[in-house]
């Protein structure tokens, strides 16, 4: 069963941690170091102004803080605006020989798998369709980890079928 890191928020700050993502959250320029105090107290200043002047300094910290884990995971990463839970070159995993077609048949039935258990599409993009992401949104970006560890599974349970679908090779 997919637990949902995101369904952990109250509805306001569900509503909040979205403005951030969208206004304040800069991915690549937080991999590696995260907000100074100084830069905190500032973007609470202009946050409290623009969205809710009723915040709480201490809750908006915290709240800004629980976006650090995962900005700081060196498996997160965003390809083409898109949240990527994998490159991996899965065809290096497979060792027969299967029709073209019938590949994609197996990896559809995977993808419709992996959206019927989420209620998140998923998309196979780039060079071989590698890169396994998924829309870049905040709620995607909270439960990266459950996605990832997902499409991990999923796509080892593919390779399995895959390569017992398929004629051995002749080397």
């Amino acid at each position: 069963m997919f637990r949902s890191r995101w369904n952990q928020f109250k509805e306001a700050d569900k509503n909040l941690l979205e403005y951030l993502y969208k206004n304040e959250i800069d991915h690549a320029a937080y991999k590696t170091s995260f907000f100074t105090e100084a830069e905190i107290k500032e973007m609470y200043k202009e946050v409290k102004r623009d969205y809710d002047d009723c915040l709480n300094y201490n809750h908006f910290k915290k709240l800004l803080e629980s976006f650090k884990d995962i900005l700081a995971d060196e498996n997160f990463k965003i390809y083409n605006d898109m949240i990527q839970l994998a490159d991996d070159h899965v065809l290096f995993d497979i060792t027969v020989d299967i029709d073209p077609e019938e590949y994609w048949i197996i990896a559809r039935q995977y993808f419709e798998d992996f959206e019927e258990l989420t209620a998140e599409e998923i998309y196979a993009d780039g060079r071989c369709s590698r890169h396994i992401v998924v829309k870049n949104t905040v709620k995607n970006f909270f439960n990266f980890r459950e996605l990832r560890e997902l499409q991990q599974q999923l796509q080892k349970d593919f390779i399995d079928e895959i390569n017992k679908t398929g004629v051995e090779r002749d080397d």
